[in-house]
């Protein structure tokens, strides 16, 4: 695992993939479809998206330890 981290590619292919609700959010309000409350919808697509980041990171130790 630490021999793919330490190719100079992979970095930021993650961080590109971290840009994703960005590009979701931006492209939503380009294209005017935030809904009724763009507030609102923002909140819960930020809080989805993190929550899903959380469990991404938090799922990696158990993975590494069961693959060795």
């Amino acid at each position: 695992m630490n021999r793919l981290l330490n190719q100079g590619w992979v970095k930021p292919i993650i961080f590109l993939f971290g840009l994703i609700p960005l590009a979701r959010l931006a492209w939503g309000a380009f294209t005017n479809d935030l809904g009724a409350n763009p507030v609102e919808f923002i909140e819960h697509a930020t809080g989805d998206w993190a929550a899903r980041l959380l469990l991404t990171t938090l799922l990696i130790t158990p993975l590494r330890k069961l693959t060795g």
